[in-house]
């Protein structure tokens, strides 16, 4: 995790609404710049494969993305899972707990295996931290994500027991599947919980309670609190505008 992760759905937005400018203007440009002789496809891959247009305006693979509901990376999320099942099923409390066991695939260890962060940013790349927030604190919200959280003692002596290792098997399903397995130890015994598919992967989907959930808790703080539901409302219905003027008005507070 870097600053520039922020950067890129934005970059990525400006991207697309500036090639649709261009093109109202009348702007022109390659029109084989993906599979053309010096197209992208023969710039990065040597070749290009045809049958990546097949489905093309049939299906859309942006109906099938992964809902991130916890503010961390997404390689801690199966154990966030798999720490708050334990939990919720077994009544673990925090100072009972002696030692923690994490084992999942090794992108997440590479990624999110920080055992010391230092600041909240940091924390959202640390699976130490984020298992002992949510054993701690519940189901991680951005309030988790602070200094005076990271600082407290409870927090820390958690993350000093939690131990990360790759899981073979685990690590065989990824990318398809990122799960994870958790072993709690406490003075009652061990309690272990495997979940193979994040809560918000297509396979176990958030529901829209919990999406608009998200949505309140993310937009709060930013919008008019009497804008946050009718910008809501206009996202659910942004195929049928033929502009996005409302909702832009709604969001920057230009329109009661």
């Amino acid at each position: 995790g870097t600053m520039g992760k922020p950067l890129h759905a934005g970059k990525a937005a400006m991207n697309g609404v500036l090639a649709a400018l261009l093109v109202r203007e009348g702007y022109g440009g390659p029109q084989q710049i993906i599979e053309g002789e010096k197209g992208f496809a023969a710039a990065t891959a040597g070749s290009f494969n045809s049958t990546l247009f097949d489905d093309m305006g049939k299906e859309y693979t942006i109906m099938d993305v992964t809902h991130k509901y916890y503010p961390s990376c997404g390689h801690t999320h199966a154990a966030i899972d798999a720490a708050l099942g334990i939990v919720n099923a077994h009544r673990v409390r925090p100072e009972e707990i002696k030692q923690i066991k994490v084992e999942t695939y090794r992108a997440a260890l590479e990624v999110a295996g920080n055992p010391s962060p230092s600041t909240p940013y940091e924390a959202k790349f640390s699976l130490p931290y984020c298992i002992a927030a949510a054993v701690v604190y519940g189901e991680p919200t951005l309030a988790d994500f602070t200094e005076s959280k990271l600082a407290e003692p409870e927090i820390r002596r958690l993350m000093d027991n939690t131990f990360l290792s790759v899981d073979e098997e685990i690590q065989a399903a990824f990318p398809g599947k990122r799960g994870a397995r958790v072993v709690i130890g406490t003075d009652r015994g061990a309690f272990s919980h495997f979940v193979s598919c994040r809560r918000g992967d297509p396979e176990n989907p958030l529901t829209w309670s919990e999406i608009k959930h998200k949505f309140h808790a993310l937009a709060g703080p930013c919008l008019k609190p009497e804008n946050t539901a009718t910008v809501m409302g206009l996202v659910l219905e942004i195929d049928r505008f033929s502009d996005v003027s409302r909702l832009a008005g709604q969001i920057f507070g230009l329109e009661r």
